[in-house]
């Protein structure tokens, strides 16, 4: 048996193709080409415009900001929304998310002098466990419980509905809003301080799934067919190609193709009968369009809700073995049986949220100084001017991703990336 090894992080774990693959079907779709652009001419009513432009390395666009820049030396209030994804392989990532008090304490020393904290946690529906609080015993007592090995949630993660939960007109809606799960007794509900900043720090280390919540899906999403695609390998002898629970993975457009045979084998489980939907090609995919609606609906509304959001997450791969592989490279089992080149760091994830790579900074391991004009250059150069990052940043919003190994793989790197991200607002 062939026996590869993957790096997964941190951790070399046993990736195998075991005997024969078989294709099934070609569901190979031709891939969405148009150029994104959020107007930032309005903030309460941000337009897509959609265009065929082609922008070359020299092209760099400028950036308007819809914030509004004051005299004086007095700071606004800002609330901080955390938002946990706590499936499994989240814990690679603990002692990171625990350097938290390196956050807290900028926050000590430079303010702002009114926080206050909140956390949802995901992995299934998105709950509430800390409402809004200036008590930072608090905060450190829900990332310890997020982080903790035996509280695990996961197999469905959908980080972009948790944002845009967070900015709707109810967030502890019963049918689309946050669960009150908080971990102390008392109020338990969410909701923005008229006036505050609004700064959203997400972390995941897979793509968003289908919004676990039916009222927070989009027409294109509840259409069924292959709108989503399977979260598991699925057994050969069912007659689809997933069962309708499984069935919440962003799908996409370009080569993709059906295989069957023995497939995976990952922590000591082998699935010698198994089906999954692949990459077929290094031909360029892009998001479906139930998927990238979904985006340009998460941008509009970080846009109007005047949000700072940072996303913490893998550029690379997704850390759910057994899901679809939009990736060509070492990691898709179809990409191993030809001898093409690879193509990096393209996949659902950086497709749905953007690329930490084109994410310009400078000194990335001291200052953290984000350079938002080169980012939305790099994203738009690099075909991703409809992903999270480009949509904000291109509607006078803030955005910006962070490669989760880079900064939260060691507790050195994540209290760096802790103390940029508490000053974000304000810069």
């Amino acid at each position: 048996m062939p026996l590869l090894h993957v790096l997964l992080g941190g951790l070399l774990l046993p990736y195998a193709v075991m005997g024969a693959m078989t294709l099934v079907t070609d569901y190979t779709t031709v891939a969405n080409t148009s150029f994104y652009k959020m107007a930032p001419a309005c903030g309460l009513c941000p337009k897509i415009e959609v265009t065929q432009e082609t922008y070359t390395t020299s092209a760099n666009p400028s950036w308007t900001s819809l914030n509004l820049d004051c005299s004086g030396t007095g700071q606004t209030a800002v609330d901080y929304l955390f938002i946990i994804d706590m499936s499994k392989s989240m814990k690679l990532y603990a002692s990171g998310l625990l350097a938290i008090n390196s956050f807290i304490s900028d926050i000590a020393a430079n303010g702002p002098t009114d926080p206050l904290f909140s956390v949802v946690v995901f992995g299934g529906p998105p709950r509430l466990i800390m409402a809004p609080s200036s008590d930072t015993t608090l905060l450190t007592n829900a990332f310890t419980y997020a982080t903790t090995s035996s509280n695990v949630a996961s197999g469905h993660e959908a980080v972009l509905e948790a944002i845009r939960i967070s900015l709707g007109s109810n967030p502890m809606s019963p049918s689309a809003g946050f669960a009150a799960a908080c971990l102390t007794g008392g109020a338990c509900s969410f909701s923005w301080r008229a006036g505050a900043t609004r700064s959203i720090i997400a972390l995941t280390d897979e793509d968003s799934d289908l919004p676990t919540l039916p009222a927070n899906r989009n027409a294109k999403q509840l259409s069924g067919g292959m709108t989503s695609l399977c979260s598991m390998l699925t057994s050969t002898s069912y007659a689809g190609f997933c069962s309708d629970t499984a069935a919440i993975e962003p799908s996409w457009d370009g080569p993709k193709q059906l295989w069957r045979g023995s497939i995976y084998t990952e922590d000591d489980r082998t699935t010698p009968n198994s089906k999954q939907i692949f990459r077929s090609g290094p031909e360029r995919c892009s998001l479906s369009a139930a998927y990238q609606e979904e985006v340009l609906q998460t941008a509009r509304m970080i846009v109007r809700g005047n949000a700072m959001v940072t996303l913490l997450m893998l550029p690379w791969k997704s850390n759910n073995p057994y899901q679809p592989r939009s990736q060509w490279d070492d990691d898709n089992p179809v990409f191993l049986l030809g001898d093409s080149d690879p193509v990096q760091d393209d996949n659902t994830a950086v497709w749905q949220f953007g690329h930490p790579d084109y994410a310009v900074m400078q000194n990335e391991f001291s200052a953290m100084v984000y350079n938002k004009d080169a980012s939305i250059g790099e994203h738009w150069r690099h075909n991703l001017s409809g992903s999270l990052t480009a949509l904000v940043l291109s509607g006078g919003g803030y955005a910006r991703t962070l490669d989760m190994e880079t900064y939260m793989e060691t507790s050195s790197n994540a209290q760096i990336a802790w103390k940029a991200i508490a000053k974000i607002p304000r810069q």
